[in-house]
């Protein structure tokens, strides 16, 4: 670089500690005022003369890290001490310390001095135009509340000013106890025999029976006085303390197991990981909570005329089968189920997310397109029966290749379609019929007699609502970009493969016939008979044939 390009001329000194290129530093300045020398610090002990442009450049492109008055007593002392968040410090010991630290300033001006009546004086004056920057409240809203906490009296006020001027002038010193990093571990007081008994009894805490601490403690004291070897016990407050030095995890794993402690504590692994279109996809299926006219599904026209005349309308529950997409929140797919979900339901599902859908949205008569299909890098399941099935794992293996399982009793893994399903109940609130979650809840309220709609009349509305509402609302998960939205402009830079081969399609989604005899009929599967010039050649030479 040339000396005479405009650029930064940086102060370094002989205190300071240069780091670059996986070496430390010594500094000094050249005699010539020029530039600095940098003497390495063990290693090959090399020496470099670096003009102060050059300085600069290495500045600016974050090639080197400068530790200011690094080998200065100071500086010494302070990296013996933690490193200290200041997110720790209380906001009353915040005040205070902005309260001595401008009364110190007046003081240096000549404004204040070290007596009753001075530091009296001083506080009516800096509470009045602290208490001018307090946010007003505003109409429908509570108060803004800044904790201060008490003023103290005048010598105690001087003794925080002393504490605070030898502690650096840090908050940290105005802390109960002192500055965090000063402090040493306490030390138990009580016997070797008492610890070990209060830790033991601790412990037994984590049980699913919950039991109460305090009658734990009364229990524990009555055995302990017929204890042919009694231990002296200390207060019940100190019995309080030990419990809570014990690690929550284990107090909830002994009171609802390793699954539920398991899904509390966790890490999901993948909640924050932002995805492309259609790289993970998850299924899962759903009981609706509301009752559903039986007519118009394939249950109802199997049933006998007669039983027909005795059931009336039947009504139930109905499953729901979805697949979104974790990249964009869109919902790829969306079955109603008149019977318990199976391999071929699951299949059903995964064939629907990989196919256009424009053709459900206009027959729901909703007024945007369903835009969203193509092939998935990799599916996620529960470990639901539809999803062991094996038809649907062949599926799911001829399409992307990649079936995940998360292990069962943590939905976090699979977050995205489980708080979708919670924002399906808070939509099946918007009609007659449904269920609660308990009795207290439903009350006097009849979910089978007030059930209004029929299982097909249901299915359209829930398409128009993913096509017409969900996928038009702004989701927090997109940074406020509605799905459809978030798929287009995404799909754009990342175009997603489509599953646009009929042949390819039928062979990874096609019903297994299986083996069939040729008869006269031709072949018969699922009471259709088939016929074609190829089956009526195998008829006429082998009679006997099986295709």
């Amino acid at each position: 670089m040339d000396d005479l390009t405009p650029h930064t001329t940086v102060n370094l000194s002989i205190f300071d500690r240069v780091e670059m290129n996986g070496g430390a530093f010594r500094v000094k300045p050249a005699r010539d005022g020029k530039g600095y020398i940098l003497t390495e610090i063990r290693g090959a002990g090399a020496v470099d003369f670096y003009k102060h442009a050059e300085i600069a450049r290495f500045i600016r492109h974050r090639a080197i890290v400068v530790k200011k008055d690094y080998y200065t007593e100071a500086e010494a002392i302070r990296r013996k001490k933690k490193l200290l968040d200041p997110d720790i410090i209380p906001e009353h010991i915040k005040f205070r310390a902005r309260m001595i630290t401008r009364f110190l300033e007046e003081e240096k001006q000549g404004a204040r001095e070290r007596s009753d009546e001075s530091i009296l004086a001083f506080y009516d004056e800096y509470v009045s135009k602290y208490e001018e920057f307090v946010p007003k409240p505003r109409g429908g809203r509570k108060k803004v509340i800044v904790e201060t906490h008490h003023l103290c009296t005048p010598r105690h006020f001087m003794r925080l000013v002393n504490r605070f001027e030898e502690g650096d002038r840090s908050p940290f010193c105005l802390m109960y106890g002192g500055d965090p990093s000063d402090a040493s571990p306490p030390k138990r007081k009580l016997s070797d025999r008492t610890n070990q008994f209060l830790d033991a009894e601790a412990r037994k805490l984590a049980t699913a029976k919950r039991i109460d601490i305090a009658l734990h403690w009364e229990l524990m004291k009555q055995a302990n006085r017929v204890s042919a070897d009694p231990v002296t016990l200390p207060h019940i407050r100190t019995f309080y303390r030990r419990v809570a030095e014990m690690k929550m995890m284990f107090i909830e794993l002994g009171r609802l197991g390793p699954e539920a402690t398991r899904n509390e504590y966790e890490l999901s692994k993948t909640a924050n990981r932002t995805y492309h279109p259609l790289e993970r996809i998850e299924l899962d299926e759903d009981k609706l909570d509301i009752i559903l006219l039986l007519q118009k599904t394939r249950l109802w026209d199997v049933l006998h005329p007669d039983v027909q005349k005795k059931l009336l309308i039947w009504k139930d529950r109905f499953w729901a089968s979805v697949a979104i997409d974790c990249g964009t929140r869109s919902i790829l797919a969306l079955r109603l189920l008149d019977s318990n979900p199976n391999g071929r339901s699951g299949v059903a599902t995964l064939h629907m997310a990989a196919m256009p859908k424009d053709d459900f949205a206009r027959t729901a008569g909703a007024e945007s397109n369903w835009i969203q299909h193509g092939i998935p890098q990799e599916v996620a399941t529960d470990h639901g029966a539809a999803y062991l099935d094996g038809d649907f794992h062949e599926a799911v293996v001829n399409l992307c290749g990649s079936h995940l399982m998360p292990p069962t009793g943590n939905p976090k893994l699979r977050g995205r379609i489980e708080r979708f399903f919670k924002t399906g109940k808070r939509w099946l609130r918007l009609f007659s019929g449904q269920t609660f979650s308990n009795p207290i809840v439903r009350a006097d309220y009849d979910s089978v007699a007030s059930a209004s709609m029929d299982f097909e009349e249901m299915g359209r509305c829930l398409v128009r609502l993913i096509v017409d509402a969900y996928h038009l609302t702004k989701h927090r998960g997109l940074g406020g970009q509605k799905p459809i939205d978030a798929w287009a402009t995404m799909t754009k830079l990342r175009p997603v493969n489509s599953l646009s081969d009929p042949e390819k399609e039928g062979l990874i989604f096609g019903l297994r016939a299986g083996t069939r005899k040729i008869s006269r009929s031709g072949v018969v599967c699922l009471g259709i008979p088939y016929y074609s010039p190829e089956v009526q050649e195998l008829y006429k030479h082998l009679r006997t044939r099986r295709s």
